[in-house]
This record gives C-alpha cells, structure tokens and sequence, in this order.
C-alpha cells in the first residue's frame, strides 16, 4: 500500500530534471522556473528538426510498458483522456515558463482531472483507491557542447526521439519516487504529454489512472 502521506520528491541531474507527485494525495510539492538555456541553444534549436511530439509520447508509452512487464506488473493502455490532461500541463509549463506540478494557480494534477472532467479511482489494497499519480521529466536536447577557448560554445550532440524517451524513462527508473509511480502495479493506464520550449527544454507530463 502507498503511504498517502509521501513526500513529493525531486532529483536534480546535469541533462535531466525529475518531479514526481505520488498516488493518492498530491502533497505541496516545490518546483522551479525554466531557465532560458543561451542564444546558441536557441539557435540551434531553431535550425534543428522540430520534435515530433506524438511520437515521442509513443515511444515513451512503449519504454514504460517494458519496465512495467520486465518486473512482473501488467501492461498499461494509452489513454487519450489522460494524455490531453498531461500535454495541457507541459503545454501551460512551457508558455508560462515553470517546471511543477503545481501550475500558476496552485492546482495539482488531481485539480487538473477534476477540471477535464475525468474521475480516477483505481482498487487497490481493500478499502483503499489509488487517484492517480503524476510525474514530470525535463530534458535538453543538446545532449553535449562544444566550448571554445574564447568561451563561445556550439552544439556537439542533439538527442534523437529515441534518446530523450531513453533518458525520461531510466531517470524516472533511478528516481524512487518516480519509479514507485512508475511500477505500482494496480494502474491501468497512463496518458503522456509532451511541449518543447523555444530553446529546446523537452517537457513530459506522465499521468496515471
């Protein structure tokens, strides 16, 4: 059984920033404004392809479904209910320059389904209901620079679809608290959203149900 009285928690990595808001009661959890990464970032960002976010979301979805079967727990549907709550908060993140679950008016992700309209309560361990969980990955997609003497810097690596869901997937693994979200065994489904700043910060809302 989940304690409903766990901390949020958060962990803090050179290319990856984690949050995880965990089942049942959404604690206060802090978060941070979006740092605007330099103008060589943002340029490069502009020149590169755009990201396929759907995509993205899928290929996600997909790497969460093997952690989940690799250690015994079933496989979770997509849900698209779900995923348009989870793309609506990395959307809001993005346009209004913050990484948390708490958005600019202090509601949580159970606000948030509550708002959409879509009501989440799984059985767990009898009399308990689990309802709902959130967790949230931002990623760089300049993976590695190239500096210069003078100071200047350049873009050495730029992470491909398949490296961003790669890195989101095993820093939620690494995370405990993202990763007792991740494996809790009486979810069903899960919905993934995904928004790119300008300069390329990759945001990804992961819900569960």
């Amino acid at each position: 059984m989940l304690n409903p009285h766990s901390p949020a928690r958060s962990s803090t990595r050179t290319l990856l920033t984690l949050l995880a808001a965990l089942a049942v009661l959404t604690p206060a959890c802090g978060g941070a404004d979006l740092q605007p990464e330099d103008s060589a970032a943002a340029r490069h960002q502009q020149a590169a392809p755009s990201v396929d976010v759907a995509r993205l979301a899928e290929l996600v979805h997909d790497r969460v479904n093997l952690v989940r079967e690799r250690e015994g727990r079933r496989a979770l549907t997509y849900n698209p209910a779900l995923a348009k709550i989870a793309a609506l908060h990395s959307a809001d993140m993005v346009r209004q320059r913050y990484f948390a679950h708490l958005n600019r008016h202090g509601q949580s992700f159970s606000r948030r389904y509550e708002l959409a309209g879509f009501a989440c309560k799984v059985p767990d361990e009898p009399p308990y209901y689990l309802l709902g969980a959130e967790n949230l990955a931002l990623i760089h997609r300049v993976a590695q620079w190239k500096v210069y003497v003078d100071g200047r810097r350049e873009p050495a690596q730029v992470r491909t679809l398949e490296q961003i869901a790669d890195d989101a997937v095993q820093g939620w693994w690494d995370s405990p608290g993202h990763r007792k979200n991740m494996l809790i065994h009486a979810w069903l489904s899960e919905g993934l959203g995904v928004a790119v700043t300008a300069d390329g910060q990759v945001l990804i809302t992961q819900n569960f149900c």
